[in-house]
């Protein structure tokens, strides 16, 4: 449900739906062992939803607990580059916005 939400960017449904419980162990507390299908699953599903939040650095922070524990899966570097897009769009967006003024209407240096 939360990976539709996403899809729909419906963030608040998701969030609703994930209460601040980003691990898997959080998830399903009754359980200790996990397929690595789900946990790439799950991880990949984080991943973008930090994304999604404009929360790049903790995405990051967690696709660096996906490379531990799958550092080979091919989803990574599709992440990674979803990632590098992100920032790229936030240094874009900061670069293209006005320069303030200071208080005597002097441009800043």
């Amino acid at each position: 449900m939360i990976r539709i939400h996403l899809n729909h960017d419906e963030l608040e449904k998701a969030r609703e739906i994930l209460k601040n419980r980003f691990e898997l162990s959080l998830m399903y507390p009754n359980r200790k062992v996990f397929h690595i299908s789900e946990f790439v699953a799950f991880y990949d599903m984080i991943v973008r939803y930090h994304i999604a939040r404009g929360e790049l650095d903790v995405a990051q922070s967690t696709l660096n607990v996906f490379k531990k524990v799958a550092p080979d899966h091919p989803e990574l570097s599709v992440l990674q580059q979803v990632i590098m897009i992100g920032n790229l769009k936030e240094y874009l967006a900061h670069m293209s916005a006005p320069k303030r003024r200071n208080k005597q209407g002097k441009k800043r240096k």
